[in-house]
């Protein structure tokens, strides 16, 4: 979050760290207050928009000029990417409509369920894009000089992706909608995400997931009892994980 009271769009964005030992510097462009993802394909689109060179010098050294060029070149890198890379958001079960601005959860879903298994590299004037699990190629080092992505992903080389499904029984569907998690306990997930879902207004959930191990936990809505079971996904859909009506509310 940045308080930019008095200052004067469009706005350069860093985000810098390190997380589960490997140190990560991205960028984003806003071009207002908003909302402003920062992630792998931001990072992919305001280096595309720089005509395909990282703009980490512009940042240090901030130029107007070279800030609004990028801004100016931003809306059609995104719409690029958006075509290019239209088969893996299918693949992931997203369509984001812009991947600057389009609210953005952190839930082992929809993008975020792609920066779980997919380790995207920008630099040098391309990009590559490979999976997390086995080192499979899904888009081979590409060039993107000029602020264009000129290669298209083989999503075929993608960790293959299954839904866990179920519901939640509850006889008073007017609280909010009970929330599901699941947390893997075997590759391709090196770290454990935790993926979070809530039902539709029947109470049931769709979990999206590679092969693994899972355990499946259900809470419902204003309660402080959960049930847990153990899913195992093996190339296939897995249904019928249904959580009975076990809760009742706080007091």
């Amino acid at each position: 979050s940045f308080n930019v009271s008095g200052l004067t769009a469009p706005f350069l964005l860093q985000g810098a760290g390190t997380a589960h030992g490997n140190n990560y510097t991205l960028y984003s462009l806003s071009a207002n207050a908003g909302t402003c993802n920062i992630n792998p394909l931001t990072h992919l689109a305001v280096t595309m928009a720089n005509g395909g060179q990282d703009p980490a010098t512009i940042f240090v050294t901030p130029a107007p000029t070279q800030i609004a060029s990028i801004s100016a070149a931003l809306p059609q890198a995104v719409a690029d990417i958006q075509d290019k890379l239209a088969p893996i958001f299918s693949q992931i079960g997203a369509s984001p409509v812009n991947v600057i601005t389009d609210q953005m959860t952190a839930n082992g879903q929809g993008l975020d369920l792609l920066f779980d298994i997919v380790s995207i590299a920008v630099g040098n004037g391309s990009v590559s894009m490979v999976n997390k699990s086995d080192g499979g190629i899904i888009l081979p080092s590409t060039s993107i000089a000029g602020g264009v992505l000129s290669g298209n992903p083989n999503v075929s080389i993608m960790s293959s992706l299954y839904t866990i499904t179920g519901s939640i029984t509850r006889a008073d569907m007017g609280l909010p909608r009970e929330l599901v998690q699941a947390k893997s306990k075997a590759p391709p997930y090196p770290h454990t995400p935790v993926i979070l879902v809530r039902t539709d207004a029947q109470g049931n959930y769709e979990l999206l997931v590679p092969n693994g191990t899972y355990e499946v936990c259900g809470s419902a809505a204003g309660s402080i009892s959960r049930l847990c079971v153990y899913v195992t996904v093996s190339n296939a859909n897995v249904t019928g994980i249904n959580f009975p009506q076990l809760f009742g509310p706080i007091g």
